[in-house]
């Protein structure tokens, strides 16, 4: 089985979740190869009721992590993320890969942006061709 930590991180609030495969060693959410992938319930917070990430996400999983291993992290924020960090566009959090894979001991940790993330997730939506042009126009993509 594989646990992910699922997050959608913005300047005003932050919410995560746990993802769960039933299928061991597969891929992760979305992914074409992976297995149906379970959400659990969302846990969300004000950006600004705490110092960082890393206490966000320490509070998160005090209760709702049921003392699981987490496999991998995958967290969509609001800011350009640049070298595995973003310094979120309105508000004071600076949210790191490393640091928060080191601080959590999970193997894996990507930062995306939340745009991407959202563009990324159009394509398993049968979405118009013209519209979907102009998004991968947008995002600089063939």
């Amino acid at each position: 089985m594989n646990t992910l930590l699922v997050a959608d991180i913005g300047g005003t609030y932050a919410r995560f979740a746990i993802a769960r495969s039933s299928e061991p060693d597969r891929p992760g959410i979305g992914h074409p190869a992976g297995g149906p992938m379970t959400i659990g319930p969302i846990w969300s917070t004000e950006v600004r009721s705490r110092n960082s990430a890393v206490e966000a996400i320490r509070d998160f999983l005090a209760v709702d992590s049921l003392g699981a291993r987490i496999d991998g992290a995958l967290l969509a924020v609001a800011g350009p993320v640049e070298g595995g960090r973003c310094r979120l566009t309105n508000a004071a959090w600076t949210i790191d890969e490393e640091e928060i894979a080191h601080a959590f001991s999970i193997p894996w940790v990507r930062i995306v942006n939340d745009l991407e993330a959202a563009a990324a997730g159009l394509e398993r939506h049968r979405v118009p061709d013209p519209q979907l042009a102009a998004l991968h126009l947008a995002l600089g993509r063939p």
